[in-house]
């Protein structure tokens, strides 16, 4: 992984532990952490300022297609391409939840700014938000069909009212 200097395009950072393809990076909204996901079924928090490795958390050994942080930074959210959502603690690297509810991979994460939801776009062709407040956030997640192949892609817009979604169905 490698972290640029916007203004520079100088390099001071070049972390390495992955064993494979990294597919997804995230800054945690302090921009204290970056979080990065690959092929190897790893999870990795890395210190920014420091350019070290904090902790590595896996779940499953398949990849990790997607990664968000909670917009308070407490939480982080891996999407695999064995269909499940995993939910971590940034501070304790324990897993929270389990999301289960798509039936293909799991390839884009958004929260929502007041981080009462997280949607999850997957190869099945649906965009699906989890209620996190809910006691149960796994229970019945709001299904959103309409996309004729995968959905790629979604962003929440900034005051929550609205999602979009993309996928290959070029819309």
């Amino acid at each position: 992984i490698k972290i640029w200097e916007v203004a520079t395009g100088r390099e001071p950072r070049l972390l390495r532990g992955h064993h494979g393809h990294v597919n997804a990076l995230a800054f945690s909204p302090d921009g204290r952490f970056l979080a990065s996901g690959g092929q190897d079924a790893t999870v990795r928090l890395w210190d920014v300022a420091a350019g070290t490795s904090v902790r590595v958390m896996t779940g499953k050994n398949l990849a990790v297609l997607a990664l968000a942080f909670s917009p308070d930074g407490k939480c982080l959210a891996a999407g695999q391409s064995d269909h499940v959502i995993r939910i971590w603690d940034v501070a304790t690297g324990n897993r929270l939840a389990d999301l289960l509810g798509h039936e293909d991979a799991v390839q884009g994460l958004a929260f929502s700014p007041d981080g009462r939801w997280l949607a999850s776009a997957g190869e099945d062709r649906t965009a699906r938000l989890w209620d996190l407040r809910a006691a149960d956030p796994a229970a019945n997640p709001l299904v959103r069909r309409g996309h004729d192949d995968q959905v790629n892609a979604l962003a929440f817009s900034p005051d929550g009212h609205w999602l979009a979604t993309g996928g290959e169905d070029t819309t």
